[in-house]
């Protein structure tokens, strides 16, 4: 029981982690040209986030859902894996955006950067859902109720 609970410190250390993460990088560097896009996917590969969310998220948030006690706990885990999995994708998008805009001779278009935009308040609305995600698996298992199960009559 206690390396459980020991493995969800360190699932929530992670996600918190993450969330503040993709949190500065919406918030810096503040403006929205192409520099700055290409300042964040350095940060990005130059911390390894993908790595981390590949090789510690990911393990600490299979491990959790398969010893899952009840459902509830499992699919509110699933959820935050489905979330990570979007999280990577969204990222991989962003990156291949600025690496086709850097290629291109001029300015990039007006739309183009407020796609990278969206796909950057993207990045932090699904890292902060994940965190949400897991600490509501985290109460429902603490709870160990079954939401369909009678309830007593004492």
């Amino acid at each position: 029981m206690v390396r459980r609970r020991a493995v969800w410190i360190v699932a929530a250390l992670f996600v918190a982690l993450q969330a503040s993460f993709f949190l500065a990088v919406m918030l810096w560097p503040a403006t929205d040209d192409l520099p700055a896009a290409v300042r964040r996917l350095q940060i990005w590969l130059g911390l390894h986030v993908a790595g981390g969310q590949l090789f510690v998220g990911a393990p600490l948030l299979v491990w959790l859902a398969w010893r899952a006690p009840v459902w509830q706990v499992r699919l509110l885990i699933g959820l935050s894996f489905a979330l990570l999995a979007a999280l990577l994708f969204t990222t991989a998008l962003e990156m291949q955006l600025v690496l086709v805009l850097s290629g291109k001779q001029g300015q990039p278009s007006h739309s183009a950067l407020q796609f990278l935009t969206l796909l950057r308040l993207a990045d932090f609305a699904l890292a902060l859902g994940m965190a949400l995600m897991l600490r509501l698996a985290w109460r429902a298992e603490h709870l160990r109720a079954d939401p369909l199960a009678p309830a007593s009559l004492g």
